[in-house]
């Protein structure tokens, strides 16, 4: 168990979208300026996650691990993240290599929500003092 903290800034422009009227001028919104398609948001939410860990030995050299943690409630958050990676062990030092994934949305209740999935290879080198 453990509890994780996220924060997400978001920014998103549509500049493919008339910005300029049939006449050649710009568009002017209601309070007079020209119209932008900007927009800008932040969210952040604080989360408890449980997870589960698998570690198998295949020899004193080689170890596989896989780990996997998250929370959600329905019609609101969601969070989970996950790795798995192969370890090789030489003397004091082990050299490991997998992915990593992470998965953010917050809740669709609000004004906008915003979600994300990340995947990325991971590298690992660990040493041990024994």
């Amino acid at each position: 168990m453990a509890v994780q903290y996220l924060n997400i800034n978001t920014g998103f422009d549509a500049p493919l979208l008339p910005i300029t009227g049939p006449s050649g001028g710009p568009l002017i919104g209601s309070n007079g300026s020209p119209i932008s398609y900007q927009a800008a948001g932040s969210r952040w939410f604080v989360s408890p996650t449980l997870g589960l860990g698998v570690a198998e030995y295949f020899s004193k050299f080689v170890r596989l691990e896989l780990n996997g943690s998250g929370f959600a409630f329905p019609r609101s958050w969601t969070l989970w993240d996950t790795d798995g990676s192969i370890n090789l062990r030489f003397g004091h030092f082990e050299l490991g290599g997998g992915v990593r994934a992470f998965h953010f949305k917050t809740s669709t209740n609000g004004p906008f929500y915003i979600r994300g999935t990340m995947i990325v290879p991971q590298v690992s080198l660990r040493w041990y003092s024994k």
